[in-house]
């Protein structure tokens, strides 16, 4: 009776939280383990895919945007230039992008150039990921163990 009445108040939370976990599970491979050498990144298409969450932009010109862009806990934060597009800022984006290295760059510091915006996903995705896997656990655990779920990669 009590799963009804949740599923009754909850079942549309539980849904987005399930949607959110099966995006995570696309999205989180893409952070990149370490940081790409130079010669790993060339021009598209031999560029790198990767994942990351637009922190904010900070300049806006007629043939583009430079942002900074989180990506994980072994790149870290880094410029980026979106050429001709207008990232979300706060959400998650995968992207195909290759190093641009100074002499050249305006900052003189080095940028992931963004050759192609592939898709995003909302910033609380990995929050509402981890929930629904908590629920997922919870429920295994409350049914003795066997349940047949595919665990998400966790970047802990």
């Amino acid at each position: 009776m009590l799963r009804k009445i949740e599923a009754l108040f909850l079942g549309g939370r539980w849904r987005r939280d399930e949607h959110a976990w099966r995006v995570w599970q696309e999205v989180e491979p893409l952070i990149p383990a370490r940081f790409p050498e130079p010669g790993e990144l060339g021009r598209y298409p031999e560029v790198l895919r990767m994942a990351g969450r637009v922190v904010r932009i900070y300049q806006h010109a007629r043939r583009g945007s430079k942002a900074v862009v989180d990506f994980g806990p072994m790149v870290g934060i880094q410029d980026t230039w979106w050429e001709h597009k207008r990232p979300p800022v706060g959400n998650w984006v995968i992207v195909h992008a290759h190093l641009w290295l100074p002499p050249g760059t305006h900052s003189e510091q080095q940028v992931f150039w963004i050759d192609q915006w592939e898709s995003w996903a909302a910033g609380d995705t990995p929050m509402r990921a981890r929930r629904h896997r908590r629920r997922m656990e919870k429920e295994a655990r409350r049914g003795g163990g066997q349940v047949d779920v595919v665990q998400p990669p966790t970047a802990e």
